[in-house]
């Protein structure tokens, strides 16, 4: 892969999504008894523009997460499209 300076980085992968498609990312908590688990957490893409971090321009999306009042913003490698089963 060649990495175009012209460009954000992520510019590429972050054309995959469309505004309000439903996205899925990956994370980590703790169950009941206290033992780290790993989670999935599903959001709706509302915005997707690039953004300067660590002195080179990067591409984020701003997700509304379902279920929770405050929107969270990624970069975009860290979102994939949520499969509707």
């Amino acid at each position: 892969m060649k990495i175009r300076e012209d460009r954000p980085f992520g510019f590429e992968y972050s054309k995959k999504f469309r505004l309000g498609e439903l996205v899925e990312w990956s994370g980590w908590g703790y169950d009941e008894s206290g033992l780290i688990i790993h989670n999935s957490h599903f959001g709706m893409i509302l915005s997707m523009a690039p953004e300067e971090f660590n002195g080179r321009e990067v591409m984020f999306a701003t997700v509304h997460p379902v279920g929770q009042k405050q929107t969270k913003k990624f970069i975009v490698f860290v979102l994939r499209k949520r499969q509707v089963k």
